[in-house]
Formats: C-alpha cells, structure tokens, sequence
C-alpha cells in the first residue's frame, strides 16, 4: 500500500493530537490530586474535584506555587475548572 506525503502528514496529526490529549488527561488528574491533598478542593466520590467547595483563584496559585506544572497546563486546567461552575 502506498500512501502520499499529504496522508502520511495527516496520519501523523492524529496520532500525535491523540497522545496529547492522553497526556493532558494524566497532568490533569495529577494536578486535581494536588489540590485536593493541599486542602485547595475537597473531592467528590471517585476521587475528582468538587469545584463548589474551592475558588479557581486559590486552585491557580496553589498550582503555580507548587511548581510541578507548566504555566499552559495551569491555564487549560483552571479553564476546566471555570466552565464547569458556569
């Protein structure tokens, strides 16, 4: 089977695109985790943050203090966060 530089490159995105959302999954456990062992969030059944029992701006400084996490994937975390209050 051959296949074109343009399918190739396509093929390559998806697998790609595919590992980063595994990836971003695992950094977002691992930072609910934080914050609920540092008292930011307590944890609802399942281990998961129950986001009415913290604030988003507490969570963030939590998080940027800790400095275990990139400042992106504070930003997508605490975007997470925020929509699902609204």
């Amino acid at each position: 089977m051959k296949i074109t530089k343009t399918q190739l490159k396509q093929i390559i995105k998806e697998e790609l695109s595919g590992v980063m959302e595994v990836g971003q999954e695992d950094v977002e456990k691992e930072m609910g985790d934080y914050l609920i062992e540092k008292g930011v969030y307590k944890a609802l059944p399942g281990g998961t943050v129950d986001v009415f029992t913290g604030t988003t701006g507490g969570a963030r400084n939590s998080l940027e203090n800790s400095g275990k996490f990139a400042d992106g994937d504070i930003r997508t975390y605490i975007d997470k966060l925020d929509r699902q209050i609204r």
